[in-house]
């Protein structure tokens, strides 16, 4: 046979993914991992990608080919979420940690106008270059009876995720200021309460923390249950003195006072 040579490939961005996710910590795993979001793709004029689209509108999924944008290197070994931290070729996994930097995701197409895709259960960060669209096939994309591998051999946990009173008060007056911090916590820490890559959380002597955003949450795992104690600013206590007396940090302040985990 002959030698293969070495090839590299240039590929231009044929549009970009509107989201509400920002941070890599926002964001889901894997799509429709209990993070129902709606976001849109807006393709790039004058390439005539409206006739590229015809016929698109009748699939329910559709797949998503993306750049990694966000990575500036690759790993051989990866540490995957929710396992029981061992490290894993990154062959093996989803991690975006590639020596190609591309992602593919199964996303639910809602509607198609002009040259933009509106979509729901997806992973994408917002700004994120699309390569490629093609339609979710049931019949030859999807085979439920095939190995999964190492994920095989794990066990499964759903964390039940309870309030102390304290908790469950702060936590009602932030989603009165239309901050759902509670939403988070719920899908975040019965998902997975442990530190992982991107996922905001640290590990003390006798809690955990765990931050989305702007606000904190201290909490202790207890077998298959996490119990949250406190709710409190992720700012420090002298930023948010001097911020307006207005300001959801100075009234959450005013009101709950500031737990001893907050003192900075």
């Amino acid at each position: 046979m002959n030698e293969i040579k070495s090839a590299t490939f240039n590929f231009s961005a044929i549009g970009y993914v509107r989201s509400h996710f920002r941070k890599k910590y926002e964001a889901p795993k894997q799509p429709q991992a209990g993070f129902r979001s709606d976001a849109k793709i807006v393709l790039n004029q004058h390439h005539n990608f409206e006739m590229a689209l015809s016929d698109l509108d009748g699939f329910e999924r559709i797949w998503l080919i993306y750049v990694f944008d966000r990575n500036s290197h690759w790993r051989p070994k990866v540490l995957p979420p929710r396992q029981n931290r061992q490290k894993r070729g990154v062959f093996a996994t989803r991690s975006p940690y590639r020596p190609n930097p591309i992602g593919i995701s199964v996303v639910r197409l809602l509607r198609i106008k002009g040259r933009t895709l509106y979509i729901e259960d997806h992973d994408l960060l917002d700004g994120t270059a699309i390569l490629d669209i093609k339609p979710y096939l049931s019949y030859s994309d999807a085979f439920p009876d095939s190995k999964s591998g190492w994920l095989e051999n794990l066990t499964e946990i759903d964390y039940s995720v309870t309030f102390s009173e304290d908790a469950e008060l702060q936590l009602n007056w932030l989603t009165e200021q239309g901050i759902y911090f509670k939403n988070e916590i719920e899908k975040r820490l019965s998902y997975d309460p442990f530190p992982h890559p991107y996922r905001r959380i640290k590990v003390f002597a006798d809690h955990s923390e765990m931050s989305f955003k702007e606000w904190t949450c201290s909490y202790y795992v207890n077998d298959q249950s996490v119990h949250i104690n406190h709710v409190y600013s992720g700012f420090p206590s002298e930023k948010i003195k001097k911020l307006e007396k207005t300001n959801v940090h100075q009234l959450f302040l005013k009101r709950f006072g500031i737990h001893s985990s907050c003192k900075k």
